[in-house]
């Protein structure tokens, strides 16, 4: 198990090097070049406990484009914003279970509980808050009513430090505001 590990995280580290995958810092500081609040969508939510997670778009309407989970912390991620109502769908996922398991796969081909489309309104999108050791469910939402907003404030707080000097700053302090309204 322990060779394992080792393999992995070298492997990550020669996809980052070779610029497969871009630590999170350098990917959010690009997100204003990727699109604004008034042009694209901008992906978030809590998955835990998923380390590597990748999408891809998979709808011929849009440009392609490939998509490595911004893990910030707490599980808590964000994609770079993508284009209104585009598809993407899990390609490869990978999860540290307990300290003797873990999960990975390739879902592209099959379509899997990752998959979404993006709102065809510019703005934020809340992909919601998974916890794969808590549910007794493959894929269960663990946050509905309460909870789930409680969860996406949670989520709102942590990407707005890394977003603070972008254009997403405004709407997600939007966002938060209203979920303290509600």
């Amino acid at each position: 198990m322990k060779k394992t590990s080792v393999l992995m995280a070298a492997l990550l580290f020669l996809a980052m090097e070779l610029g497969f995958c871009a630590p999170v810092s350098k990917m959010l500081k690009k997100a204003d070049e990727r699109g604004t609040p008034e042009n694209s969508v901008l992906v978030y939510g809590k998955i835990s406990p998923v380390s590597l997670i990748n999408f891809l778009q998979m709808d011929s309407h849009f440009s392609s484009d490939r998509q490595d989970v911004d893990f910030l912390s707490d599980s808590v991620f964000c994609l770079m914003p993508v284009a209104p109502g585009s598809l993407y769908m899990a390609g490869y996922a990978h999860a540290n279970i307990s300290k003797n398991s873990y999960m990975a796969g390739y879902y592209l081909l099959s379509g899997s509980m990752w998959d979404f489309r993006a709102p065809s309104e510019p703005g934020l999108y809340y992909y919601g808050s998974y916890d794969f050791v808590k549910s007794d469910k493959e894929g269960e939402r663990i946050a509905t009513g309460k909870d789930r907003k409680k969860e996406e404030l949670k989520c709102l707080k942590i990407l707005q430090k890394d977003l603070k000097k972008t254009s997403w700053n405004e709407a997600i302090q939007k966002r938060i505001d209203e979920l303290k309204g509600e």
